[in-house]
């Protein structure tokens, strides 16, 4: 077996192992949350919970950064999943109601779920980009005060906001570097 499958199966356990845990915190947190995290979401630093999708044919997009996973929960029970492009993202269902969602290529493709009728369930768009919640919680502890944006974009990452200096400015696009080399727009403005 060569290392990136057993680097894989050993991400996979331990999303099995996790799943649970992470249902029933999120459960006493409040309930589901949105397809596409807020900032606040992203400055807290905290680890991604499964994403819950309810009753409805179009789910939206969901972000999932390149070479790490996410858990999708299903309202009711699926039979069938199938994933538009395969080689953007890997699908792997963990029970009848929940989905692991693994970025295997920067790219965006589809996932449809249907149920036992073959009624469509929902079809979700998925964007595998770079660790864009890694890279917002990073500038928000580096940069206090300062509001940057990041945004996927094809094969990169757009920066854009107003910050009060460009030493801000030029420390937001050395971090970003580390997350996607070469791959960073800059639409940042220095406002002092």
């Amino acid at each position: 077996m060569s290392l990136s499958t057993l680097r894989w199966i050993g991400a996979f356990a331990a999303v099995v192992a996790l799943s649970a845990s992470d249902a029933r915190a999120q459960d006493q947190a409040g309930g589901p949350r949105s397809l596409i995290p807020s900032p606040a979401a992203a400055d807290t630093g905290t680890v991604r919970s499964p994403v819950r999708l309810r009753d409805q044919a179009r789910a939206g997009e969901l972000l999932v950064p390149l070479n790490k996973s996410q858990v999708i929960e299903v309202d009711r029970s699926f039979a069938e999943v199938s994933v538009g492009n395969p080689e953007i993202a890997d699908v792997v269902p963990l029970t009848r109601q929940s989905l692991y969602v693994f970025g295997k290529q920067l790219g965006t493709t589809s996932l449809t779920i249907t149920d036992n009728g073959g009624d469509v369930i929902a079809v979700v768009d998925l964007v595998v980009s770079y660790d864009i919640e890694g890279l917002r919680a990073k500038l928000f502890e580096l940069l206090p005060g300062q509001t940057v944006e990041v945004r996927p974009a094809s094969d990169g990452l757009i920066l854009s906001g107003r910050l009060s200096n460009a030493s801000s400015m030029q420390r937001a696009l050395a971090v970003a570097e580390r997350y996607a080399p070469g791959k960073i727009t800059n639409l940042m403005e220095v406002t002092g």
